[in-house]
């Protein structure tokens, strides 16, 4: 595999925005004929790096769901999934809130942006009301703290 390919590098995350999300989070690519619609990062290995096992789990070195970069895709176990969310900091009982997905470094970040909701969402793997909702300070305060 070369160092570059269709204009993204090995070490930048590559997030196809224009496209939309499952209520996980991850990018949701569509068959242009059938319609089916397939997880992007899963799409992306099976073209770049070759066919998928059933049950195979592709993963993300780099923690972001919506990225679809080949090179930061690999296979692994749903055991190496866990651990690589709590690397990552994307777990829930890491912060003591259910249903999280994003680290208080994220809300942070969140909270600084200049972008717009819709934007947020897109990049994050979120809904526009929890970017709303983290904005506005009535979810993710203990992240205000952390500042």
């Amino acid at each position: 595999m070369s160092n570059e390919f269709s204009g993204f590098t090995s070490d930048q995350c590559f997030i196809p925005n224009w496209l939309s999300l499952d209520k996980w989070g991850y990018v949701l690519a569509g068959h242009p004929k059938n319609g089916a619609r397939q997880r992007g990062h899963r799409l992306a290995y099976r073209l770049f790096c070759g066919p998928l096992k059933q049950g195979e789990w592709v993963l993300h070195k780099c923690g972001n769901a919506n990225c679809v970069n080949p090179y930061h895709l690999y296979i692994g176990t749903p055991q190496q999934n866990s651990d690589d969310a709590k690397r990552h900091g994307t777990t829930a009982s890491e912060f003591r809130i259910s249903n999280t997905k994003l680290s208080n470094e994220q809300v942070r970040e969140i909270r600084a942006s200049s972008l717009r909701n819709y934007e947020l969402c897109k990049i994050f793997g979120v809904s526009k009301s929890v970017i709303s909702n983290i904005r506005s300070g009535k979810t993710r305060k203990n992240a205000w703290t952390l500042l």
